[in-house]
């Protein structure tokens, strides 16, 4: 069986060689992937050859296999890398949101879907990123991940290189889960993210949302099936030393971070300003404990060749509603939520965030009042403000003015056991 395997992958890789080929005779080696305002847009990629994989794009939705690296380019049908330009983004005031399959992405291996400093291409694709023998240039990275880890991150500059003195050097300012296996407040990783898990699981395709507010400071937010699992902010992000091995598993050992500076929210904006571009990648290195960690303690080392991932329903849009943030680091929170009471109340806890129940003790007669409670507050808000985002809500308020709807069931004990969802009812700040 594995050399049947292995046979067949040859072929591919003859087959995709050949493509290749063909596809320099004829312009840039890609697919088309037209979006507005630029009909002949489309995902060129720069790693041609038996030793890479290939990419594809159709319908709207665009993917990898094997070991690549791909770019948005405006006009996928030119003869080369100098008679294209790449998309040109600034994400100031926008989200991105895409949903990803990664289930064939295993443990050592890393798919991500990241922007870069804008350079024009040509002879080649003129591909940097914030390691110096790549141009040192800024990265923004939406999604450097696998089924067992994901990670999001800013890198500004070079700047210290690899200091731990808070500035989004080459190491950068990031949020990890998967890498170590717990959170701040105890709980395991796995339940809230990774195959089978209670918040995200991977085995099934889950949705990223990522939004840069006006004065530069990113969010990221994952969600699957109405469950949301709130990941990079400007209080969780920062730059710090790792934990120690020994520390691992000593959750009360695991480092403050120390949040996203105003000096390096302004450095996005400069960057945006002057553009990014778009890239999706897979690739591997021998040690990927940086990413996947104890997440993949006792895992093989998976083979890139095999691996795949596919995203879609991918836009680029203005966020509704999207001043400058004007909240302090300290006073950023987050709402998480799954099905599993423990895991919400836990990992509430741990964003900072309001729990309904309390230490997980729950009487019919505090469901009736509290339920109660929030009809009656619902009703109020409804009549003060005109809302006219759907009856019967829970309304969680947070230090910043962001708020989080839960859709109840029909009755109290059900409402404690839904899953919750977002609704479009911000009360300023952004979502």
């Amino acid at each position: 069986l594995p050399a049947v395997r292995s046979a067949g992958r040859a072929i591919m890789m003859q087959a995709a060689t050949a493509v290749a080929l063909l596809g320099h005779a004829m312009g840039l080696e890609g697919s088309p992937f037209g979006i507005a305002g630029l009909p002949n847009a489309g995902w060129a990629t720069d790693m041609p050859g038996y030793d890479h994989g290939w990419s594809w794009a159709k319908k709207g939705s665009f993917g990898i296999q094997g070991k690549q690296r791909m770019y948005l380019m405006e006009n996928i049908h030119a003869n080369d890398w100098w008679g294209s330009k790449y998309v040109w983004f600034n994400l100031l005031g926008k989200t991105v949101t895409f949903t990803v399959d990664l289930s064939g992405i295993p443990c050592g291996v890393a798919a991500c879907l990241y922007f870069v400093s804008y350079w024009n291409p040509g002879p080649d694709s003129k591909y940097c990123d914030i390691q110096p023998n790549f141009g040192g240039c800024f990265e923004l990275d939406l999604m450097e991940a696998n089924s067992h880890a994901y990670e999001a991150s800013l890198h500004t500059e070079i700047g210290s290189g690899k200091n731990f003195d808070a500035t989004c050097n080459m190491n950068g300012c990031s949020v990890n889960v998967g890498r170590y296996p717990f959170t701040k407040s105890g709980v395991k990783t796995s339940e809230i993210y990774g195959p089978g898990a209670k918040v995200i699981d991977t085995s099934k395709p889950f949705q990223v949302k990522a939004s840069v507010s006006n004065d530069g400071y990113m969010t990221v937010m994952l969600s699957q099936e109405g469950r949301i699992l709130p990941h990079f902010n400007r209080t969780e992000a920062g730059n710090f030393p790792g934990v120690p091995n020994q520390d691992a598993w000593k959750p009360e050992k695991y480092p403050t971070p120390g949040g996203i500076s105003k000096v390096e929210a302004a450095k996005v904006v400069a960057a945006m300003k002057k553009g990014v571009r778009l890239v999706a990648s897979t690739w591997t290195t021998a040690d990927t404990s940086w990413l996947d960690g104890t997440a993949c303690n006792g895992q093989p080392h998976g083979n890139i060749w095999d691996a795949k991932m596919g995203i879609s329903n991918w836009k680029v849009q203005e966020t509704p509603s999207a001043p400058a943030d004007k909240t302090d680091a300290k006073e950023e929170t987050t709402t998480a939520a799954a099905n599993d009471i423990d895991v919400q109340l836990k990992f509430a806890k741990d964003q900072g965030a309001f729990a309904a129940v309390s230490k997980g003790i729950v009487t019919p007669f505090s469901i009736l009042l509290w339920a109660s409670a929030m009809l009656a507050g619902f009703v109020m808000l409804r009549v003060m403000r005109g809302l006219t985002c759907g009856g019967n809500l829970t309304q969680l308020f947070s230090y910043s003015g962001h708020w989080t709807a839960y859709a109840p069931m029909a009755d109290a004990g059900e409402l404690l056991e839904s899953a919750p969802i977002s609704i479009d009812c911000n009360v300023g700040g952004e979502e």
